[in-house]
Parts: C-alpha cells; structure tokens; sequence
C-alpha cells in the first residue's frame, strides 16, 4: 500500500486506511424493476485492503 508520501509502506495507520475509503459510495437504483445496489470508486488497491480485513468488512462493499 502506498502511504501519505506516495511510497510503498508496510504498516499504514488505520487513520490512513478510512482515509483512503472516503471516495467509497453505495447508492440504490432501480434495473429493469428491480432496486440495485451498487458500490463505486472501489480501485485495485482497496479490494486488497478488504480481503485482508476479512468477510466483516467485505461484506459491506459487495
């Protein structure tokens, strides 16, 4: 993961972390009748994040 500095860290602070989710958003829109949820602005970088977390914060993005 890349820090505040734009280099590779190992140990980035949760603070960095929610920082980096702040462009995350889930809105609802209806499909062919049906009301769909979709989740945006979720890169490469913050999947890997999520996998990492586990299945309690994946589950709020899928």
């Amino acid at each position: 993961m890349t820090s505040q500095t734009k280099k590779q860290t190992q140990r980035p602070t949760l603070k960095w972390i929610f920082f980096r989710f702040r462009r995350v958003r889930e809105f609802e829109m209806v499909e062919e009748g049906r009301r769909v949820k979709r989740v945006t602005n979720l890169n490469e970088e913050l999947q890997k994040i999520l996998r990492l977390l586990g299945r309690e914060f994946e589950k709020y993005y899928t």
